[in-house]
């Protein structure tokens, strides 16, 4: 069949490609106004049990670490930057919010020869609105640490460095009571009421694990983007196309905490199915402007 837009096979594929677009712009606009609601969804794996912490490091690091720590500043906010080095030398500067921090923290680790993860404390009926707090997680001198790089803090469970198993058991069966131990001079009262409580009962933990990280900045060298990312919309266009590409950084959640939580699954899916209408519409158009782009320069290749 010759290439002719009048036609009625590309007169209903053209209204087809319209209608999409437009259910597209819409997602678009409502991912902008909070890419939590695609974000969270796409990110967040529901899993049996968390990943094993198989971590390496080196000796000697634990003091370097608690003497910088010691004398950090925090101006709090939160930054944009994306890139690694941008993350660490904001890091050291004391800027961004929790998220921002713990990303440096866990960035600078990485250069030190100390494996991490970063842990979510998610509030269970909040996590859309990006309600929580970002911790690091790391074994530093063959001791596992809690850093809270924004509250200056690491986490105690009777006098010593808490675990992983530590915290989950303080979520689950309330019978542990953790605490914090300020090692900031310069931030004494930043202790973060997340880790207290009853306050735990409303949350839940997610695991980002170091290979997730290296994945999405990996796909930020392949196209290039990782040193251009300066304000909140290229923020949220870079981490749009990691959205398509399926890279963003997984945050691995146990199915127990969340039932534990009362956490509303449904809702959760329901939001999962349209992340994934989202990247399904983008990727329909863009598969059907390069049919048309293509058939195009066979119908100009056919009348020469």
């Amino acid at each position: 069949m010759n290439f002719d837009y009048k036609t009625s096979f590309f007169k209903n594929f053209f209204r087809l490609i319209f209608i999409l677009a437009l259910a597209d712009v819409v997602f678009i606009f409502f991912y902008f106004l909070n890419p939590n609601y695609l974000d969270k969804p796409a990110r967040i794996q529901i899993v049996d049990n968390y990943p094993k912490f198989n971590f390496t490091t080196k000796p000697g690091n634990k003091n370097i670490l608690f003497s910088f720590l010691k004398k950090k500043k925090n101006l709090y906010g939160r930054t944009f930057a994306e890139s690694r080095s941008s993350r660490i030398n904001k890091f050291l500067k004391g800027y961004g919010n929790c998220a921002n921090q713990a990303s440096g923290l866990g960035i600078l680790l990485n250069q030190i020869g100390c494996n991490y993860a970063i842990i979510h404390m998610i509030n269970a009926n909040e996590y859309f609105r990006g309600i929580g707090h970002s911790i690091i997680y790391t074994k530093l001198d063959d001791t596992f640490i809690f850093f809270d790089p924004l509250g200056g803090s690491t986490i105690k469970n009777n006098g010593k460095f808490a675990n992983f198993q530590d915290l989950l058991s303080a979520i689950t069966t309330g019978k542990i009571k953790l605490g914090t131990s300020v090692i900031n001079i310069n931030n004494p009262v930043a202790t973060n009421n997340l880790f207290q409580n009853p306050n735990l009962d409303s949350i839940f933990v997610g695991v980002t694990i170091e290979k997730e990280i290296d994945k999405y900045y990996s796909y930020l060298n392949l196209i290039g983007l990782e040193h251009h990312v300066q304000s909140n919309i290229s923020q949220k266009i870079i981490r749009g196309s990691a959205l398509m590409f399926n890279v963003l950084p997984k945050i691995y959640v146990s199915k127990g905490i969340l039932k534990k939580n009362n956490f509303n699954f449904y809702k959760f899916y329901f939001f999962k199915l349209l992340t994934l209408v989202f990247v399904s519409l983008n990727w329909i158009i863009i598969t059907s402007f390069l049919f048309l782009f293509f058939s195009l320069i066979k119908q100009l290749l056919a009348t020469q």
